[in-house]
């Protein structure tokens, strides 16, 4: 069989990695992939005669003098916003902020090259101090990943829940279930599976009172993100944990696949994060992820001041979102940097 001959051409660096990496992992040997990373190189690649089965280029790069070249299929990455591409024949827009993996699906659709069986992951979200709009992220989160049909298992890992003011349903674990979650094996998730409740994203339902006054260890959590993940029913499981530091939040971290820690831009979140730093190593830029939540350009940042220097990279800034405590889960899902935000969990 032929190889595929595919271009992929985008000037934003983080997207273009992305799914090189993917079209990389999914295509193995059975294509010939082309990356083209800026625009004055683009034009004049296309400036002769070029033939390819897949074109998959940016809105910037994008021309109607590239339907004059051999070219089966043209994927026009957007940045969400309408555009009068959508209805040209040959060429098909995608939101460039999506799941990667949405996005290779609906490009490689029809051509049986994709593998099978991606392994889910777990990722925690995690903050040194209270105060950061974690929680509001990590629902977010979810929400922006269900939405993009991904399989979502969201598990509120703290010591006294508070999340289920957010979701429509607010009934507890029940009493009958506590005697199986005081012994959890590595079968706990099947055993409890059918107390998990849906609200866009499936999730476990919140305890009615604070763990250890149900003799729960905090443990629990992470043979239950374990076994989830073990038992294949999701593509994420998304812990949500408190900011307490100690040898169990230490375990979670080393076996969670990424670590998302959420901060604000002031000098007392980035002084909490850097002394939470100094205790683990977050070398692994493939793991560690740090998001600055509620961004505002026009108010002092302490991540750029020289009084704290962080021992951290912003990955992503989530901007300033008036009222993002009431808002709909749906609703906050749309926000571009959320979205954004939830593609570099994969």
């Amino acid at each position: 069989m032929a190889k595929l001959r595919i271009i992929l051409a985008e000037t934003e660096e983080k997207v273009l990695q992305a799914l090189e990496f993917k079209l990389l992992y999914e295509l193995r040997d059975n294509a010939e992939l082309e990356v083209i990373s800026n625009a004055d190189y683009f034009r004049e690649f296309f400036s002769t005669q070029q033939r390819a089965d897949i074109l998959i280029c940016g809105q910037m790069m994008f021309s109607h003098d590239l339907r004059r070249h051999d070219i089966n299929k043209i994927f026009m990455l957007s940045e969400g916003g309408p555009s009068d591409t959508e209805s040209e024949a040959g060429v098909e827009q995608v939101n460039k902020y999506s799941n990667p993996n949405i996005i290779i699906d609906q490009i490689l659709k029809g051509t049986n090259l994709r593998q099978k069986n991606s392994e889910p992951i777990t990722v925690l979200i995690y903050s040194a101090n209270g105060g950061t709009g974690k929680t509001t992220v990590a629902l977010g989160i979810c929400a922006a990943m269900a939405k993009d049909y991904k399989q979502v298992l969201y598990i509120n890992a703290e010591r006294i829940n508070t999340f289920q003011n957010r979701l429509h349903g607010s009934a507890n674990i029940p009493n009958s279930m506590i005697k199986e979650l005081m012994h959890p094996g590595e079968d706990i998730y099947q055993r409890i599976k059918h107390i998990i409740r849906k609200d866009g994203f499936d999730y476990l339902p919140p305890f009615s009172v604070a763990i250890s006054s149900m003799g729960l260890s905090f443990s629990m959590y992470e043979k239950i993100a374990l076994s989830a993940k073990n038992s294949r029913d999701y593509d994420v499981i998304v812990i949500d944990t408190d900011s307490v530091f100690d040898e169990n939040k230490a375990s979670l971290i080393t076996k969670s696949d990424r670590v998302f820690v959420v901060l604000n831009q002031t000098k007392t979140s980035v002084f909490a994060t850097n002394a939470l730093l100094s205790n683990m190593n977050s070398a692994d830029s493939s793991k560690f992820f740090f998001i600055c939540n509620a961004y505002d350009s026009k108010k002092e940042n302490a991540i750029l001041s020289k009084d704290v220097v962080p021992r951290f990279t912003v990955s992503e800034n989530i901007a300033y979102i008036e009222d993002a405590e009431n808002m709909e889960l749906g609703q906050l899902a749309m926000h571009n940097d959320v979205q954004k935000t939830a593609y570099l969990m994969i």
